[in-house]
């Protein structure tokens, strides 16, 4: 068996948001899948996780010049194809890359578990 973790903002310069939270923060305006379909998605199936994002330092000196202020996280909803299913989670391919890092590229592996899930396409 595999020991796969979690992204973290030292080693992979992001980490995932976890949907559940927002959905209990949030309730009346984030839905996100109920706890049956995200425990139970299959390989091949594409789902939406939220990436908090550690931008690259030119994506940095681009929002300063565009007065976005000064830019220490980027949040990004991105899709992700799963490609494994775990005891306790999944394995995905990134199928987007984000705006603000060039580092995180398309195909990248991710492991995450059903809570990171908030959307999925049927």
């Amino acid at each position: 068996m595999k020991n796969y973790k979690l992204p973290s903002k030292v080693v992979d310069m992001f980490t995932l948001e976890d949907g559940e939270e927002q959905n209990k923060k949030y309730p009346d305006s984030f839905e996100i899948p109920d706890s049956y379909r995200r425990n139970t998605l299959k390989i091949g199936g594409d789902v939406k996780l939220m990436f908090n994002i550690t931008p690259t330092m030119e994506f940095k000196a681009m929002a300063k010049a565009t007065k976005m202020g000064i830019v220490k996280e980027f949040g990004e909803r991105m899709w992700v194809k799963i490609v494994e299913v775990t005891e306790d989670g999944y394995v995905g391919t990134l199928a987007n890359e984000p705006i603000c890092n060039h580092k995180i590229k398309f195909g990248r592996k991710i492991y995450f578990e059903p809570r990171h899930v908030i959307c999925t396409l049927d």
